[in-house]
């Protein structure tokens, strides 16, 4: 093997194991939300009503992540980690109207906070797709 076709393989695996530990954080994500959304779920209406939202979109970013990595094509991979992105602004979006509610919810400012960076680097990982898929044609 040459020394070109070694740092392929170095960056490869560089972007595999990047890939992972993303997943492995969006699914942290969407397990913490579920706690929140459990605690919600036994409360108020209202407090129902963002419970069952959260349980919905919270859960998805990580399962379309998933299937992001292994997409067919650029164009399939830019679609599903759209998909992933529209669900993780969503849930940051409850996550924040339980903020602003005041419900006192132990550690809902720290997930509020990992969302705002999945759903950066989310955006990141869209918009880059894009800009390679751009330079391919």
């Amino acid at each position: 093997m040459d020394e070109e076709d070694e740092q392929t393989t170095r960056e490869r695996e560089r972007k595999r194991s990047t890939g992972e530990e993303f997943a492995r954080r969006l699914s942290h994500y969407g397990g913490v939300t579920l706690c929140i959304a459990e605690i919600l779920l036994n409360g108020t209406r209202t407090q129902r009503h963002v419970g069952d939202q959260l349980m919905r979109c919270a859960t998805a970013p990580g399962a379309h992540y998933e299937e992001a990595r292994g997409a067919q094509s650029t164009k399939d991979f830019i679609y599903k980690v759209s998909l992933a992105l529209k669900e993780a602004e969503e849930s940051l979006h409850w996550l924040r109207v339980a903020v602003a509610a005041e419900w006192g919810l132990e550690g809902i400012d720290e997930l509020v906070d990992e969302g705002s960076q999945l759903v950066r680097m989310l955006r990141s990982s869209k918009e880059t797709a894009q800009r390679n898929r751009g330079r391919r044609r």
